[in-house]
């Protein structure tokens, strides 16, 4: 499945608002952010993992996942941070996006002046096109997730309540078999 992950501000009005940088699911609990900027690991700000099924539908889960820790890497004469790995306190549902990480022809793209988006491209780590995420795709995530997160009540009827007392057993761990 094709996924869009957006690195977002938390109390942002709205994804688009919201949106600080692309990352890829590297592994269930783990997303890369290559060429990330500062805001990303600004202790004062919140963010969490928006990972977005591309395209996005109403039965097609879009997650929010708060990061539990943030690791960058950068060269030391270097200021510019060239990778971000964020763990996610909670494991997508989704499966991560890493084909294959092959560290030195990584490197090696780094080393030729390509960046890590470049670098994980270039080696088929990635597919190709998941470094951008447009705004009509953040603002339909944006639609869709909070018609994702209304309560959708499902009502039975019954005629007694020996039927109303059995018809709850099916979402109790503890009920004895018998009629339902």
């Amino acid at each position: 499945m094709d996924l869009r992950v957006s690195m977002q501000l938390r109390k942002a009005t709205d994804r688009v608002a919201g949106h600080i940088a692309v990352g890829v699911l590297a592994d269930s609990g783990v997303v890369l952010v290559p060429e990330p900027p500062a805001e990303l690991t600004d202790p004062d700000r919140e963010i969490e993992a928006l990972i977005i099924p591309n395209p996005p539908t109403e039965h097609t889960l879009i997650e929010r996942i708060a990061p539990s820790r943030i690791a960058t890497f950068a060269l030391d004469r270097r200021e510019r941070v060239i990778v971000a790995v964020v763990m996610l306190a909670e494991r997508s549902r989704h499966a991560g996006q890493i084909h294959r990480y092959d560290p030195p022809s990584i490197a090696r793209v780094l080393e030729e002046g390509g960046d890590f988006w470049d670098a994980l491209e270039v080696t088929g780590a990635i597919a190709r096109g998941i470094r951008t995420i447009p705004d009509e795709l953040l603002r339909e995530a944006d639609r869709l997730e909070r018609l994702q997160r209304r309560l959708r009540p499902s009502h039975y009827l019954s005629h007694t309540y020996e039927s109303v007392a059995w018809g709850v057993c099916p979402w109790l761990p503890k009920c004895p078999s018998g009629k339902h």
